[in-house]
């Protein structure tokens, strides 16, 4: 039987320009060699169409939430980087769109939670 498995990460601001060349594979990997650079065509951002600045975004989404005039805190948690998945037996059984639906429909849950 197969698990839904989702991992939640604290990421302050110094780690985001790392997370920014993971996600988006601007550099290649010292930490996980198994990363597959001709799969990399298959990776899809079901939230952003073209790569962005992830300190330039968080940036942006703090300051049109603020409601006062404080400073955010250096060591402040900006950003909490959720990784849902699956064992292979889940995913082997699903075809392309039904993969893509699994995450659609993950993210719809979380953006709904937690905004």
């Amino acid at each position: 039987m197969s698990y839904a498995v989702v991992h939640m990460e604290k990421m302050k601001a110094y780690d985001l320009k790392g997370m920014q060349f993971h996600h988006q594979r601007e550099r290649e990997s010292r930490t996980n060699p198994d990363i597959d650079k001709k799969r990399s065509c298959e990776n899809y951002d079901l939230v952003n169409e073209d790569p962005i600045d992830f300190n330039q975004r968080v940036k942006e989404i703090i300051e049109s939430q603020k409601t006062g005039t404080r400073k955010t805190r250096k060591d402040a948690v900006l950003v909490n980087e959720l990784l849902v998945t699956s064992d292979r037996e889940f995913f082997n059984r699903l075809d392309p769109d039904e993969t893509r639906k699994f995450f659609e429909d993950s993210l719809a849950f979380f953006q709904e939670r937690y905004g």
